[in-house]
């Protein structure tokens, strides 16, 4: 709590203020460093408002000097007030503030508070702030640091509008709006994550912050507003959100070192000619790999140098000639960007799992067995899913085949591979096998011999469900091998 400094003398220095410079406060303060504050009160509520000094600006550049923090409560004439807020124009044109500090116990600021504070550099808001009002900050040309609460709901029209030293800000999630010119003009501000929640911007909202490098965006907004990030012309990367269904006129206009565009969206949204107008030529957009044709035959979409999957898709692996091949379907078609894959192909461990005696008498001797890890990549494309499946070698019989002139008499022998592969590739329980014979049945165990199940391949596959995380044993024809259930 904080004592009135002098008080009765200081009661008698009201009256004259008063009837000589029409004071606007009802009760001065002075802090432990010196510094004056200024409050009108409340009886009724016993609550206090910090206020400016006087009405006119050039009066008032004289108070607010220096470092000033605001208490929590005061006594004034035998009565405990709370600082409960701050009114508008309360710090108009104080020249001289450098840094402000607000108790927990201030739940509102209002317009134009701050505005033309060009000497403040820090600011500390309560924890109970939902809002800040238009033009609060306006102008704090030497404003670098402050704190937005967790509690901020939306921030006003042109708030922080020429705040031009402002080098960060760190939004809150529950922030749910941002009125127009909130953050024009501010040139330090180099990476923006909005809000979880915004979910409306006005215009021209960070236009002109010429040092910005990075935007990403929640996936709650839908409208990205006119001439909202014009001008910012170090901007190098969005992230767009997925809930984006319209880019207004000049939204990125000027962005003239734009090179990557990141839309998690498989929906083009709606956007005009001038969204990108005299933005880098040579800048990229990245989509879902199943988006990028819809976005090619899309204005402005199909303007940029290159379309992109977001990320390269899981490789498939298959047996062809002996040898692995792997492929993907990833959509490369409008880029000159190639894909290539990383692999390791591990033995499958053997001895994980007990295998009784009795148990091989049903399934017999148990094959060697592959693990294969493989992921896509490709510049600037995330890398894909790693693909995990297992190459298993089957036991192959040889194959008589008869002349066609004497039936029943077998003239001929094609000796083909002793052993034929079976791929296996596991995901969420679900085992799918390949390499198989159209109706070729797979019978399923636990390690003690029990039988799970059996399936019946369809073409060249086939499909079984076991538990994750399980070791089983598939059995084909007279092969059986050891799989993990992924």
């Amino acid at each position: 709590m904080m004592k009135l400094n002098s008080l009765k003398p200081l009661l008698l220095t009201f009256g004259s203020l008063c009837a000589l410079n029409a004071a606007a406060y009802d009760v001065e303060l002075v802090g432990e460093n010196g510094s004056k504050m200024y409050f009108n009160v409340d009886s009724a509520t016993q609550e206090a408002a910090v206020t400016c000094f006087a009405k006119q600006s050039t009066s008032n550049n004289a108070a607010y000097i220096g470092d000033v923090v605001i208490p929590e409560t005061f006594d004034y004439e035998d009565v405990t007030y709370t600082v409960t807020s701050v009114e508008a124009n309360a710090l108009y044109y104080c020249n001289n503030t450098t840094s402000f500090v607000l108790p927990e116990t201030v739940t509102s600021i209002g317009e134009r508070a701050f505005f033309n504070c060009t000497m403040l550099k820090r600011v500390h808001l309560s924890d109970a702030i939902t809002m800040l009002n238009k033009n609060t900050f306006l102008s704090c040309s030497a404003l670098e640091e402050i704190n937005l609460p967790a509690s901020l709901g939306s921030i006003g029209q042109a708030c922080f509008s020429d705040c031009r030293l402002l080098t960060g800000v760190e939004f809150p999630d529950n922030c749910t709006l941002l009125e127009n010119n909130a953050f024009y003009g501010c040139a330090s501000l180099k990476h923006i994550v909005l809000p979880k929640k915004l979910s409306t911007m006005g215009y021209r909202v960070f236009m002109e912050c010429t040092g910005l490098e990075s935007v990403t965006f929640g996936d709650l907004l839908g409208t990205i507003e006119i001439s909202d990030f014009e001008n910012c012309t170090a901007l190098k990367t969005v992230h767009l959100g997925k809930g984006i269904t319209n880019i207004m006129q000049y939204a990125f206009s000027g962005c003239k070192r734009l090179s990557d565009v990141y839309f998690a969206s498989t929906t083009a949204a709606s956007s005009y000619g001038s969204s990108f107008y005299d933005s880098a030529p040579t800048r990229r957009l990245h989509v879902p790999n199943t988006a990028v044709d819809n976005f090619h035959s899309r204005t402005p979409w199909n303007g940029f140098s290159e379309i992109l999957p977001l990320q390269c898709a899981t490789p498939k692996v298959t047996c062809e000639s002996g040898g692995l091949r792997l492929s993907t379907t990833t959509n490369l078609k409008y880029t000159d960007v190639k894909e290539s894959y990383t692999y390791t192909v591990l033995v499958s461990d053997a001895e994980e799992g007990v295998v009784t005696p009795e148990a091989l008498e049903d399934f017999g001797r148990l094959q060697l067995t592959y693990d294969v890890y493989a992921t896509a990549t490709a510049p600037g494309i995330e890398d894909s899913n790693e693909l995990v499946a297992s190459l298993c070698w089957l036991n192959k019989d040889l194959k008589l085949y008869g002349d066609g002139d004497v039936p029943g008499v077998e003239t001929s022998i094609d000796t083909l591979p002793a052993q034929r592969p079976v791929i296996v590739e596991s995901q969420g329980g679900t085992l799918t096998l390949s390499g198989l014979a159209d109706g070729e049945r797979v019978s399923f165990y636990d390690l003690s011999g029990r039988q799970l199940g059996t399936t019946v391949a369809s073409g060249d596959s086939a499909n079984f469900t076991a538990t994750p995380g399980q070791i089983i044993v598939a059995r084909v024809a007279s092969s059986s091998f050891k799989l993990r259930v992924r």
